[in-house]
């Protein structure tokens, strides 16, 4: 479903992923992680054109995701993301934000599109605060609204760049829920978090993350049975201690 080939990104003379290759099947969850400043946000940033790279492919679906086109717009709009600090409109209403992409880039009617975002405010367990403003709203709350908003766009691949990591301590297992009833669906994700213990629940398979290079690619198991590498050895030594 997705493919990465020897990825390698600068910015400026400072090169933060190096040679990066891995996959994503249909229906697989992969777990990013490692210390602070590897490259996980910005690999998965890669995958719908967030970020520009500089070398290697990245194909979805089977189609280069830097040979552009005309229907690249929908493409990218078929993959879901959910930020750190949730990237809502501040000056639209939750049921706004969950409306205005689905008019805008898949071309939908207003009934269609309020019919939709009432079904995935209802399915976060947000829908008595649809006329609410996102600054009326706690950050798990306003999380939740940012996966309904994703979900709004029948993505095929929902991306999660460390999404409890700006919510207070007992904001996160209600963040955490929602993903993990997505996973029982079926739903193709890439997560990057810290959240170990989740990552052990739900990741089918983990990738590791030191100095921009993916330094360990394996199944979730083996994983926290042994980490291949000393250096996800000792990571997961610290993370899992707290």
């Amino acid at each position: 479903m997705v493919e990465l080939q020897a990825i390698g990104k600068w910015y400026g003379h400072h090169q933060v992923l190096k040679n990066c290759s891995c996959q994503v099947r249909e229906g697989e969850i992969v777990v990013v992680c490692g210390p602070s400043g590897s490259g996980k946000s910005t690999l998965i940033k890669t995958i719908n054109g967030l970020e520009p790279v500089q070398e290697g492919v990245i194909r979805i679906k089977g189609r280069s995701i830097q040979d552009g086109g005309p229907d690249f717009a929908k493409l990218r709009a078929s993959v879901g993301m959910v930020f750190q600090h949730f990237e809502l409109f501040p000056h639209l209403t939750v049921l706004q934000n969950l409306t205005i992409a689905q008019k805008v880039v898949l071309g939908r009617d207003e009934k269609a599109a309020v019919e939709k975002a009432l079904l995935l405010l209802e399915k976060v367990g947000m829908a008595g605060h649809r006329q609410k403003y996102p600054s009326q709203l706690s950050g798990g709350q306003q999380q939740r609204i940012a996966i309904a908003r994703s979900l709004c766009m029948d993505p095929f691949l929902m991306l999660f760049d460390e999404p409890t990591s700006a919510l207070d301590p007992e904001m996160v297992s209600e963040v955490l829920e929602v993903m993990r009833d997505l996973a029982q669906e079926g739903m193709t994700m890439m997560v990057v978090t810290h959240e170990m213990g989740f990552a052990r629940n739900i990741a089918d398979r983990i990738l590791f993350m030191e100095d921009g290079a993916i330094v360990d690619n394996t199944d979730a198991h083996s994983f926290f049975a042994g980490a291949p590498s000393e250096r996800a050895q000792l990571f997961l030594s610290r993370i899992l201690q707290h």
